[in-house]
């Protein structure tokens, strides 16, 4: 794959449209997240103040949440695609989005809210414990379930015809990356 991405995204002379920019951001964003927080969680004294705990968790958090939101985002858009740009889908997809994304945001917040933290108990171990926080978290865990399948129902429908046929060779490349998916 890192052949085709070298010849088709940083090799290719053109501006850089929104998707581009989509697809970059949720490309590289896991690298940018985890270099900056083992960074700051490296330099930071031991044991960690809860409240430093706190906010390099949620750092992290929201950076995954928007990384797998934004990868969901760029697989959305190739299943409208796939269903070649169909009207119905156009309004439907989004909505779908928002009626998964809204409840997986919410959750979110609500558990990191509700976490809590203490120093850590080894003095040679930076970082924190956490003691624990409410149950909500498996609502976010339901809702990308819910997506997924969707996703996945979506891409089956027209994929399968597309999939079979040899004259179709994106459409067979965007089965197949969908499917793994």
């Amino acid at each position: 794959m890192l052949p085709e991405e070298i010849q088709f995204v940083w090799t290719k002379k053109r501006r850089l449209r929104p998707f581009d920019i989509l697809y970059l951001a949720q490309r590289y964003m896991p690298f940018i997240d985890t270099v900056l927080i083992t960074s700051i969680a490296t330099l930071a004294t031991r044991p960690m103040d809860p409240d430093t705990c706190r906010v390099l968790v949620d750092i992290a958090a929201w950076m995954d949440l928007i990384g797998i939101a934004l990868t969901e985002v760029v697989l959305t858009i190739r299943t409208w695609v796939l269903w070649k740009k169909d009207i119905k889908l156009s309004f439907g997809l989004p909505l779908f989005y928002i009626c998964c994304w809204m409840p997986i945001f919410y959750g979110l917040n609500q558990f990191l809210q509700s976490l809590i933290f203490i120093p850590s108990p080894i003095p040679q171990v930076s970082g924190c414990a956490y003691l624990g926080g409410q149950k909500i978290f498996y609502i976010c865990w339901v809702f990308l379930a819910v997506y997924e399948v969707g996703m996945l129902i979506l891409m089956f429908i027209p994929g399968f015809r597309l999939c079979t046929s040899f004259f179709l060779c994106n459409a067979q490349c965007v089965c197949t990356d969908g499917y793994t998916f």
